[in-house]
């Protein structure tokens, strides 16, 4: 009789520990998250070919920047406390982009609402929320113009944002943005003064398009 009850026990044990991990399976992926980067950046998932031709001021000197490629990536979200699994994922465009001045490639990625150059470790360039004070980690939104005058052309809502240096970022920068255009105008810094000036001359932009 002990044996059977014994038996009885384990069995019984046995089904509600498999019941006990079958509902913890049910809530751990009920509780993923896979996050999707803000409407506010579609604008700003420029197509491969696309293009921007930069003049230096008081200068010939020109620079164009030329999309090469543009990928759909996510990103694993890891735990938030010892033993925790992971907590979801987050979707991530990589631009990868070349300069003809530099003869250098370079990759700027679109996260959540931000646009970076170190993922989650820094290098972040804009914030789409388009709000003066808004800042994260090396950007912070200075202003944001009704329109603005560059190179003749006039662009509306121009959002200028002051960018500081760090292992992503080699200088301390005001950079312009313009949806479905990107960088209008770009400031090099010296001691918080304006030492450098890029303004955009033409462009040939496609957008990637968004299911």
């Amino acid at each position: 009789m002990k044996i059977m009850k014994m038996k009885t026990l384990f069995i019984i044990s046995l089904v509600l520990g498999i019941t006990s991990c079958k509902k913890d399976k049910v809530n751990e992926s009920k509780t993923l998250t896979h996050g999707k980067i803000s409407q506010d950046l579609y604008p700003y998932l420029f197509d491969a070919n696309s293009y921007w031709v930069y003049k230096k001021i008081n200068s010939t000197t020109l620079d164009s920047i030329n999309v090469k490629s543009i990928k759909r990536d996510t990103l694993e979200i890891g735990p938030i406390v010892p033993g925790q699994g992971p907590q979801g994922d987050e979707e991530i465009y990589r631009i990868s982009y070349v300069s003809s001045l530099t003869n250098t490639s370079f990759e700027e990625q679109l996260l959540g609402s931000v646009i970076t150059r170190g993922e989650f470790s820094g290098g972040m360039i804009y914030i789409s929320s388009k709000k003066v004070g808004d800042e994260s980690s090396t950007v912070k939104i200075i202003n944001v113009f009704d329109t603005l005058t560059v190179e003749t052309k006039k662009y509306k809502n121009v959002v200028k944002v002051k960018v500081t240096k760090d292992v992503f970022i080699d200088k301390n920068y005001f950079l312009y943005y313009v949806d479905s255009i990107g960088i209008v105008k770009k400031e090099i810094l010296t001691n918080d003064n304006v030492s450098e000036t890029w303004n955009l001359l033409r462009s040939n932009i496609k957008l990637l398009k968004v299911n």
